[in-house]
């Protein structure tokens, strides 16, 4: 009799310690995270919070590459940014300027800068073809001018700023007063940018003819530019923000 009741304790004590073991790897296995899933969540997705994705590149307006181009690093101030840009921008129209400045009223051409800044978190930088599409008021009319925004080097890393300097003018005329109106910055395929900051300044110590005044925007869009194809354009819009005018 003693021995049948220690065999019944012994099978009741397996048991328990079996449901135990058996319960025990169900609470691991709901608390351990699948690592497949994981690398799934970081795959770059469709992200573009512009509602303009996948449209086609504007038509008929003049495309220009940068005269200057300098990528920042993310440890500086927007202030530093501009310090230092702007010495450079007045060292390369140095160069472009043969005689001493005369006083003419009017000018054959102008020079401005873009300012974007891409974001720090996962995949916010891109490889893809950015442009811009600044548009003008002159005293001669409207004027728009895309600018494909690339560098030999990277351009739009995470947290970095990235500064370009435009020439662009009315064609066949010459102006009086330019002002800065407003803005695009279009992306190309699928590797999408979060870009935090999109300014353009236009200075008068940095033409080539004297100039008073000065025209400029500042934007944040905060927006991811992304599409779905690889052949897809999209677009952030400032609208009419542009303050200031630069006169000749």
């Amino acid at each position: 009799m003693n021995i049948l009741k220690l065999k019944s304790i012994l099978f009741g004590l397996v048991t328990v310690l079996t449901l135990s073991a058996v319960l025990t790897s169900c609470e691991q296995e709901a608390i351990i995270p699948d690592t497949d899933i994981e690398i799934t969540n970081d795959t770059e997705q469709f992200k573009s919070t512009t509602g303009n994705a996948d449209g086609a590149q504007p038509s008929n307006i003049d495309i220009t590459t940068p005269v200057l181009h300098h990528r920042f690093s993310s440890d500086m101030s927007k202030e530093e940014v501009e310090a230092q840009w702007e010495i450079m921008v007045a060292d390369y129209v140095s160069t472009l300027e043969t005689t001493e400045l005369e006083e003419r009223g009017v000018s054959t051409e102008w020079f401005y800068s873009i300012y974007t800044r891409t974001g720090t978190q996962t995949h916010n930088d891109t490889d893809g073809d950015v442009y811009s599409y600044i548009t003008f008021q002159t005293d001669r009319g409207s004027r728009t001018q895309g600018a494909w925004l690339d560098n030999f080097g990277d351009d739009r890393e995470k947290g970095d700023w990235d500064v370009y300097l435009i020439r662009t003018y009315m064609p066949g005329l010459a102006v009086s007063w330019v002002e800065a109106r407003s803005g695009q910055l279009v992306l190309r395929g699928t590797d999408g940018w979060f870009v935090t900051d999109f300014d353009v300044h236009v200075f008068r110590s940095r033409q080539t003819v004297p100039a008073t005044g000065y025209t400029r925007f500042y934007t944040a869009p905060n927006v991811w530019l992304d599409n779905a194809t690889s052949s897809g354009w999209d677009y952030y819009v400032t609208g009419n923000v542009g303050i200031g005018r630069l006169n000749f």
